[in-house]
């Protein structure tokens, strides 16, 4: 789990071909603190960024209110200039302030993975958070799929083939007569 979370915080891509039955939740685990670790940080920036185009505004409404009462007195060129890269700045800050703010996008193979997915995501997320629709969700990947006999049968069978091979496996270990 943490030399996988150590790929993923660096942002590298990672192609991750080690998941199993015994470590799938550690794994699942460590996607998902990535995937908070950066919804919290862009959060973090796109705050501190509103913060700074609030404060442009607030800086070219005073020079605005400066300018009237300069404009009595006389505005130089200079101030104008001043004023217009400030505007511009405001213009150049707020590109990234959308209509919606996607931040990632997660794609899983089954409704039961997802619920999994989501599940470890809500445990992990701070204590208060308002999910939308977390109800919703709940209902309609929680419902129970129809499963043919023949599938029933055949994911016992990989289940117990499984099993027979890690008590193989462990049993080797245990008589170290492993290859």
């Amino acid at each position: 789990q943490h030399d996988l979370l150590q790929y993923l915080s660096n942002y590298q891509d990672v192609c991750f071909m080690g998941q199993t039955l015994h470590n799938a939740a550690h794994v699942r685990e460590a996607t998902v603190l990535h995937i908070l670790n950066h919804i919290f940080k862009s959060k973090d920036i796109l705050h501190r960024h509103s913060m700074k185009i609030k404060n442009h505004q607030m800086m070219i409404k005073k020079a605005h209110q400066d300018a009237k009462v300069s404009k009595e007195l006389g505005v130089s060129k200079n101030e104008k200039k001043d004023m217009n890269i400030a505007k511009d700045e405001i213009l150049e800050i707020g590109k990234d302030q959308g209509f919606t703010r996607p931040r990632i996008l997660v794609v899983l193979p089954t409704k039961a993975s997802a619920l999994r997915f989501m599940k470890v995501l809500f445990e992990l997320l701070p204590a208060g958070t308002q999910i939308q629709n977390k109800k919703r969700f709940l209902q309609e990947f929680s419902t129970e799929v129809s499963e043919t006999p023949t599938e029933v049968e055949m994911r016992q069978f990989k289940r117990d083939q499984l099993d027979a091979s890690v008590s193989y496996n462990e049993s080797d270990l245990a008589n170290e007569s492993h290859p």
